[in-house]
């Protein structure tokens, strides 16, 4: 089968192009031929999507989109896997070079900002449909910024690419959430499927051993070393990477010990999460903070394999949030708040702490950081889950998503591109 693999950039920007990379390996390595088609190069401080250096490939933003759309077509794909782009109208010119399927990342076609939260009169996550009421809301509940051009504009925008969905054979999610988030868009249950996911660490196979650094946690209140705190992620707002900072010293008195957390990621929130640290570091002893920028998978690995808890603070609904079943499969217990697809893979007591979320509080998020550093119940179980198999392998996800790009091919005939690049 000739698959055509769509997004918006060719850096690694976040999961879904990490995703991306690992998709196209694990495709052609099941005998498949793969295009890689993608709108833009930026940013350029971002690195390449590892994997794709020697797939035949197309960037509309440096041969022209029309150009780029007719060297897709004369590839000749037998289905197209999209994964998102930014402009609607370049999107549509995709959808007509061949049959498609979805993969749904966030709340594409479904939130005027894509966060799906209100911010107003306190932060919390959003269950409406999208439609001419979310113009309404836009404002008074802060689903964006104050400009009202730019509501329209992103309004506009996301209806665009909710019609553009609906022409799709099939969507794909990597969670039940997501997957009643479509459903509740008016499309069919027969058309939105929901895969497993995969590890983006271990896509092949379940990790190895259990490494020293996820034992049973020892009690620091004897004199041992810091409880070890871990947020690996996009810095922004929604993120929650801020509120976390500024509950740690109520962390730390609950604990009445010593604390360090290391943060990795970048993003638009940082000078202010680094602005936040400085002021919790110069103002209570004891809590430590290090930031380290984006990081390879193997440098997550040494950082799950050496921390106590994974926080995973979202205050916005994730729409699957892999990093903490990822922490999970390596013993590792997590601390989130009850939003989005988090629910789905974390078991309350069991695998970590779930903190309410209407509204998301750091009092909330201390209790459920507290609940894993000193449960044993809780220090048992994720120890008992990550000896199981959850089926997080590309393998499992391949065996689901390949037979839905060969339905969507058969449901046309495939190769309707060779029209346009004639």
């Amino acid at each position: 089968m000739r698959v055509a693999i769509v997004n918006w950039t060719g850096r690694r920007v976040g999961g879904a192009e990490t995703y991306v990379g690992l998709v196209t390996g694990a495709l052609q390595q099941r005998g498949h031929a793969v295009y890689f088609w993608h709108e833009d190069d930026k940013p350029a401080d971002r690195d390449p999507i590892p994997g794709l250096a020697a797939v035949p490939s197309c960037c509309a933003s440096t041969n022209g989109v029309e150009s780029a759309l007719q060297a897709l077509a004369a590839w000749q794909p037998d289905v197209l896997y999209v994964h998102g782009l930014l402009n609607p109208e370049t999107e549509a010119g995709i959808l007509s070079i061949g049959p498609s399927v979805f993969l749904a990342h966030g709340y594409y076609g479904t939130c005027i900002s894509g966060s799906k939260t209100f911010r107003l009169p306190h932060t919390r996550p959003c269950d409406r449909e999208f439609g001419a009421a979310c113009l309404v809301n836009y404002f008074p509940r802060r689903c964006g910024g104050l400009n009202p051009l730019t509501m329209v504009d992103e309004y506009q925008r996301q209806s665009a690419r909710l019609s553009n969905l609906r022409r799709c054979h099939a969507i794909v999610t990597l969670s039940q959430h997501m997957r009643r988030e479509y459903l509740k868009h008016g499309f069919s249950e027969e058309r939105v499927h929901c895969l497993p996911p995969v590890d983006a660490m271990h896509p092949g196979h379940p990790p190895g051993p259990l490494p020293k650094g996820a034992q049973p946690i020892v009690d620091v209140t004897a004199g041992l070393p810091p409880r070890r705190l871990t947020f690996i992620g996009r810095l922004d707002r929604l993120k929650g990477c801020r509120l976390l900072i500024g509950a740690l010293p109520a962390i730390q008195s609950r604990l009445k010990g010593p604390l360090v957390l290391t943060i990795a990621g970048d993003g638009t929130d940082l000078e202010r999460c680094r602005e936040t640290a400085r002021r919790i570091m110069s103002s209570t002893t004891g809590i430590d903070i290090v930031f380290l920028g984006w990081v390879s998978h193997a440098r997550c690995e040494e950082l799950l394999a050496s921390t106590d808890v994974l926080v995973a603070p979202s205050l916005w609904p994730e729409p699957f949030g892999l990093v903490g079943p990822e922490a999970i499969r390596r013993g590792v217990p997590v601390a989130a708040f009850a939003v989005g697809a988090i629910p789905e893979w974390l078991e309350d007591g069991r695998t970590g702490a779930l903190a309410p979320a209407d509204p998301p509080t750091a009092e909330g998020l201390t209790i459920a950081v507290e609940r894993c550093l000193t449960s044993p119940a809780i220090r048992r179980g994720v120890r008992e889950q990550a000896r199981q198999d959850l089926g997080y392998s590309m393998q499992l996800h391949l065996d689901a998503l390949v037979p839905l790009l060969g339905e969507a091919a058969a449901a046309t005939g495939g190769r309707v591109g060779a029209a346009r690049a004639s």
